[in-house]
């Protein structure tokens, strides 16, 4: 009978670790996700200004784009 509810106790330690251990992942996991939604998101990023200062990195369609704009 001893030796029965010292089972019992352990098998209460364990479903308590278990959950423990389960809600620390879940926390674990929404942080990263919010981590990562804010190194990678891109809504607040400021859009990429093109010139013609570049153009000797630019394909020739590019230039002729970039022309078309400045006129």
């Amino acid at each position: 009978m001893a030796v029965n509810l010292q089972l019992w106790e352990l098998l209460d330690w364990a479903r308590f670790q278990m959950q423990r251990e389960y809600a620390l992942k879940k926390l674990v996991e929404k942080e990263n996700e919010r981590l990562l939604q804010r190194l990678f998101n891109k809504t607040n990023k400021p859009k990429k200004k093109q010139s013609s200062v570049h153009a000797r990195h630019m394909t020739s369609d590019e230039v002729l784009e970039e022309l078309k704009r400045d006129a």
